[in-house]
């Protein structure tokens, strides 16, 4: 996954409120849960049929859908990111992650920390996303010393 940065992302029927609606986003391979032990809480995790020409889709966490949502399913709601429409297919459960320097209301603070986060596919990923902000390629081995 790449480092997260904070984005404005609007809901679709939604006014935004005097807040805004900031989010760390973060693009994510096929496998990204999987592989390190990211539970799906609701919904789907992304694949490999979410791709460039494809409707674009989102993971939120459920730190995203607690300010964001609160009460209120996520899963098929849409967000409005730049000229996109994203659809939400999944929340993950919260993961501590390296935050993006923003802080909300009842979040708690610290150099890690589980704030508001929106997972979208590397492949849908336009060359404006990538060249916003370079990717940082995470990997895990099946065990130290393995090669």
């Amino acid at each position: 996954m790449a480092r997260p940065r904070a984005v404005s992302v609007s809901i679709e029927g939604k006014p935004d409120d005097d807040r805004g609606r900031i989010t760390n986003i973060g693009y994510v391979t096929p496998g990204f849960f999987d592989t390190f032990g990211v539970v799906i809480a609701e919904g789907r995790a992304l694949n490999d049929r979410d791709r460039s020409g494809t409707p674009r889709v989102t993971v939120v966490n459920e730190a995203f859908a607690h300010f964001y949502f609160p009460k209120e399913s996520v899963v098929g709601r849409r967000l409005l990111f730049g000229k996109d429409v994203v659809e939400i297919v999944g929340v993950n459960r919260d993961v501590q992650q390296g935050g993006a320097g923003f802080f909300l209301d009842g979040m708690p603070k610290g150099p890690t920390t589980s704030g508001p986060t929106m997972y979208v596919p590397a492949a849908q990923a336009d060359a404006g996303l990538f060249a916003w902000f370079s990717p940082t390629w995470t990997v895990r081995a099946a065990s130290v010393g393995e090669a």
